[in-house]
């Protein structure tokens, strides 16, 4: 069985407005990003967040069908 690697990116996406946060987080979802966690406030409740992941898997043999 063929050594499978992955790769990852990890970005946190942030918005003023949950409206702003949405649209960014719905842009990437649509590009293959995941949303992981929920969506986070600022203390001050200026800011909101959503962390996103993008994996890419790689296997060494091209004709290696799971």
């Amino acid at each position: 069985m063929p050594e499978i690697k992955i790769k990852m990116e990890y970005k946190i996406v942030s918005g003023v407005m949950v409206e702003e946060l949405e649209r960014r987080v719905q842009a990437l979802i649509e590009d293959g990003w995941d949303p992981i966690g929920g969506m986070v406030l600022s203390p001050d409740g200026t800011t909101f967040y959503q962390t996103m992941i993008l994996e890419d898997y790689d296997d060494d043999d091209e004709d290696y069908d799971e």
